[in-house]
């Protein structure tokens, strides 16, 4: 049996998912090792497509006891997901090296971006490329762009807002190029 497996303890949430499958997770171990894996898998990264190979690349390089997976979420982004779960120390050496891949000529060219975003559910970590503004629809958690200027994102951002009174827009300079980061507010009222 393998060891991280073996030694594994699943989280409460890894436990709901069993059960709402009708899955035992104990016998998992034995059964049926990678199934038990994936259950248990935490989330990691949320990757743009054309960045994938990098990332995964980053992440063998770094982390050779953990088994890495893939979930497709939306077009040209993927989700990573890791077991088992990597330790805050594991995260900040990960965020660093994330963060000088970004920062390679290459992808720099294409105003790529590694940020960690922190809000009510916990922190969300995105390897990514700004989305160009005339194909946003309503996209949150995402960076737009890229802009000339501040006053071109802000104007964006105004013109985006209408009839869409919970989006929260922040102009942010990037490599010399202005982005405008949407994310979800509270409802109104």
């Amino acid at each position: 049996m393998d060891p991280l497996v073996h030694l594994h303890r699943p989280t409460g949430r890894a436990r709901q998912r069993a059960a709402a499958a009708g899955l035992d997770l104990e016998a998992l171990k034995a059964s049926d090792p990678l199934r038990y894996k994936l259950l248990n898998a935490e989330p990691l990264v949320f990757v743009h497509e054309s960045l994938m190979e990098h990332a995964q690349g980053v992440f063998a390089a770094g982390f050779r006891a953990h088994d890495l997976f893939q979930r497709p979420l939306e077009p040209e982004y993927a989700e990573l997901l890791v077991f088992p779960a990597l330790e805050p120390g594991d995260l900040e050496r990960l965020d660093a090296a994330l963060g000088r891949l970004a920062e390679l000529p290459q992808h720099r060219a294409r105003h790529a971006y590694y940020r960690v975003v922190s809000d009510a559910r916990g922190a969300a970590r995105q390897l990514g490329l700004p989305l160009a503004p005339e194909r946003w629809v309503n996209e949150v958690n995402r960076l737009v762009g890229p802009f000339a200027s501040q006053l071109e994102a802000e104007t964006w951002a105004e013109t985006a807002r209408a009839g869409r009174p919970t989006l929260l827009f922040d102009a942010v300079a990037h490599g010399g190029v202005w982005l405008c980061d949407v994310f979800a507010g509270l409802e109104p009222g």
